[in-house]
């Protein structure tokens, strides 16, 4: 009752938990469904909505899947592991910049950029789109009207997070580690309980830490454990 700030993940919690892979371009000597194979195994070893996007995208191309070996999160960055004997590494734009990467720049900043490289350099680049969730903007309207303030925190990039902040006037901050995320919890918290809403296993920090955590339908099993509360619809 005393909760006077809410915090929001973006991907998977204000956007539909369901993404789709709209374009994949690769590097010379690289085919699109070899790039796509070889994704999906590293995406076959966790759960997240890129995940099943990269993974559903390949069983509609007939590309067989299998999971990666060695496979290593790094949290909020992306995933490692070997599929064929070859050294792999799948995420963002931190990510393979960190690896001493400069991936691609893709004019389209409404949808989320994925890269799949190795030591050599960027091999592609996928593309996907989300899609706002139907009730998160009547669910942010109603806590305005209660006197609650809202932010977006979201590991995404600053693109995709700025298209739902213009779309549901909601202030956002990109590109956060779960780190982040937690020492942006603790900053409000200093003047105003806050709660948190998350779906994600990189959410489970910031969940754990709020006054009142909230894990949305969609949530990864240990989202739902660090959470105080778990969303048994998948609503807003």
């Amino acid at each position: 009752a005393g909760i006077r700030r809410v915090l929001f993940d973006k991907t998977g919690t204000l956007t539909e938990p369901t993404l789709e892979l709209e374009e994949t371009r690769t590097a010379d000597g690289w085919q699109p469904d070899e790039a796509l194979r070889l994704a999906a195994a590293l995406e076959a070893t966790t759960l997240h909505p890129i995940a099943a996007a990269l993974i559903r995208a390949a069983t509609n191309a007939d590309v067989p899947v299998r999971p990666a070996e060695h496979a290593v999160t790094h949290a909020g960055l992306g995933l490692q592991g070997r599929v064929d004997g070859h050294e792999l590494f799948l995420g963002g734009r931190r990510f393979a910049e960190q690896q001493g990467h400069t991936p691609p720049v893709k004019g389209d900043d409404e949808g989320m950029d994925l890269f799949l490289f190795d030591a050599s350099g960027v091999l592609a680049r996928f593309h996907l789109r989300e899609t706002l969730r139907p009730d998160a903007e009547s669910a942010i309207h109603g806590l305005r009207l209660d006197g609650i303030d809202v932010e977006i925190v979201t590991g995404d990039q600053p693109g995709p997070a700025a298209a739902v902040s213009r779309r549901l006037n909601v202030p956002a901050l990109a590109a956060l580690l779960p780190g982040d995320k937690v020492r942006r919890l603790e900053t409000v918290r200093e003047t105003e309980p806050v709660a948190m809403v998350g779906d994600g296993i990189n959410d489970a920090p910031v969940l754990a830490a709020a006054d009142v955590g909230i894990a949305a339908g969609s949530a990864a099993d240990l989202a739902r454990q660090a959470g105080n509360v778990h969303l048994v619809a998948d609503r807003l």
